[in-house]
């Protein structure tokens, strides 16, 4: 009998592709294991806001069972951004699901990682 691993999907919702390219390398690295994931990109934060719900149903439609929606603070107040977006994704389609500020640009975690 073959075993098949099973693949976790993971929906992303994030400014620009490169947000999106540094959490897929990310999370395997973290994590380990199988992932396949899916994007949708806000393309800024305006868009972000206004179409996060709309991002969250197509990602869950495409069969993601977890949701990132990441975005850069920009200098504002972290729990603001984050009310911003709990808001912008109301009702929210996913049960399992992160907000992620990154208070530096998401790209100096990856190189964070690299270097470990």
């Amino acid at each position: 009998m073959l075993l098949m691993t099973k693949e976790k999907r993971i929906g992303i919702i994030a400014e620009d592709v490169s947000d999106f390219s540094s959490l897929t390398k990310l999370i395997p690295r973290i994590r380990g294991g199988k992932y396949v994931f899916r994007k949708a990109l806000g393309k800024g934060c305006g868009r972000l806001r206004s179409k996060s719900h709309r991002f969250g149903t197509v990602l869950r439609d495409q069969g993601c069972t977890e949701l990132i929606v990441i975005r850069d603070s920009d200098g504002g107040n972290v729990n603001k951004l984050k009310e911003e977006i709990r808001t912008a994704l109301a009702p929210n389609p996913f049960e399992k699901h992160v907000i992620v500020i990154a208070v530096q640009e998401l790209e100096s975690w990856l190189l964070g990682v690299c270097r470990t």
